[in-house]
């Protein structure tokens, strides 16, 4: 257990250094999308997640509303998944941190929270759980960083509330750390 915690504090202070390093990234739609990706299938791997046979990443699902196109899904057994979905915009938090005046950095954390909320409900809406044969008990929504979740959830504190009653579980590197290492272990 100690090396896994270990190993978790390890993970987070890598995941600490990117975030600072890729801060110009992140206010570029696609850089941003792909620095969430990469994020996304580094904690899997670091959980002990092997992609393509515990994880697949960009699965493409016909459905009768259309394609979906969650960032990943994790295979348990039984034919089990969980849904992955790593799409939060930042750019309001960026605006923020790069504002020097506390009434607008207030004005845009309050953006970015609405934001992570809005995101909340298109996941909800998507329906994984009912086009993927209920093999999906809800969906993980994750946030690339502690800071991005935390400045949400101060802005809008019914955030987790929200997400639960639509089915949507809200993870961070740590989080997500937790809940694939569980996955890796029932493997």
């Amino acid at each position: 257990i100690q090396e896994q915690v270990k190993a978790i504090g390890e993970s987070l202070v890598r995941n600490t250094a990117e975030t600072g390093k890729l801060v110009n990234a992140l206010t570029a739609p696609k850089g941003g999308g792909r620095w969430g990706e990469m994020t996304l299938r580094n904690v899997m791997e670091q959980a002990g997640l092997s992609g393509h046979c515990d994880f697949n990443e960009q699965v493409f699902d016909q459905t009768e509303d259309g394609r979906q196109r969650p960032d990943a899904v994790i295979h348990l057994p039984g034919g089990r998944q969980i849904v992955i979905d790593s799409k939060v915009s930042l750019d309001a938090y960026m605006n923020a941190a790069n504002s020097g005046d506390p009434q607008q950095r207030a004005v845009h954390l309050k953006a970015h929270a609405t934001s992570v909320q809005r995101h909340v409900d298109t996941l909800a809406s998507k329906s994984y759980q009912s086009n993927l044969d209920e093999r999906v008990d809800f969906v993980a929504m994750f946030i690339p960083g502690e800071n991005f979740f935390a400045a949400a959830l101060e802005h809008a504190p019914n955030l987790l509330e929200r997400a639960y009653s639509r089915n949507v579980i809200v993870t961070t590197p740590s989080t997500l750390i937790g809940l694939a290492k569980t996955v890796s272990y029932v493997w």
